[in-house]
């Protein structure tokens, strides 16, 4: 029993160094905060799904100061994705854990990248100017878009492959191989769609240059077109019967 506090004690202490300060009420220094976080954070894939945060912190804590761990989990279930966030207290402890990528953990080797935050950071800026731009000129925003174009697969990667590696982030729609014969076809080239825009995008952030069987695989957003609206057809007889056919 004394063990046991003794561990709760170590964890509620990791958990208090953890914590990250509150956040500016200035927008402009709470964005610039969200940048340098981000700037420090690696995505780690193939996490054991057993293991916990306290694991995990203790596991990267040999590359550096641990300052948050962002497990993502299953909605209904809680269960970990084996996909997570590591941040750091600064850019040496970000270079060693990026070292540690292939390191087994619980037996099996992690895959740890970039975060692909500042990619992120450029392409919400970009759909945000679009946005205004919209506004101003009195039309509405495009909705954001769910799906992704996913390209220089590995001729292997198939579709249940890929749902391994999107699903982490959300809930996906449809998975579909650009096999059918045509002019992609054997091009290494897949379209992922998600139910979420918003999961679609940390998707595109997180994935895109991840190293999938020997590649580097893109991600990049599909704008699929709006639906064009309905336009009612007027047949002669209509007119004539509303007195215009004589006009």
């Amino acid at each position: 029993r004394a063990r046991a506090r003794d561990r709760d004690d170590d964890r509620d202490r990791r958990d208090r160094r953890r914590r990250a300060p509150s956040p500016s009420p200035d927008p402009v220094q709470r964005e610039r905060e969200e940048a340098m976080r981000d700037d420090l954070t690696v995505l780690v894939q193939r996490i054991h799904p057993r293991a916990v945060d306290f694991e995990i912190f203790e596991f990267f804590s040999q590359a550096g100061s641990v300052k948050d761990i962002r497990l993502i989990r299953d909605q209904k279930s809680g269960k970990s994705k084996g996909v997570g966030y590591v941040e750091f207290g600064d850019v040496e402890s970000v270079m060693k854990a990026l070292a540690l990528n292939g390191i087994a953990f619980k037996g099996q080797p992690l895959l740890v990248q970039a975060s692909m935050a500042e990619k992120n950071r450029l392409a919400q800026a970009a759909k945000n100017m679009a946005a205004a731009n919209a506004m101003m000129g009195g039309g509405a925003a495009p909705p954001e878009p769910r799906k992704l174009m996913v390209s220089e697969l590995h001729a292997h990667i198939g579709a249940a492959d890929l749902r391994e590696v999107f699903s982490p982030f959300g809930e996906l729609e449809d998975v579909t191989m650009a096999d059918g014969g045509g002019a992609y076809a054997g091009l290494g080239i897949a379209y992922v769609t998600f139910v979420n825009a918003a999961e679609a995008r940390d998707a595109q952030a997180a994935i895109h240059g991840l190293e999938l069987a020997g590649k580097n695989i893109a991600v990049q957003f599909v704008q699929e077109a709006p639906p064009q609206p309905v336009v009612p057809t007027v047949t002669p007889n209509l007119l004539g019967g509303l007195g215009l056919g004589s006009m």
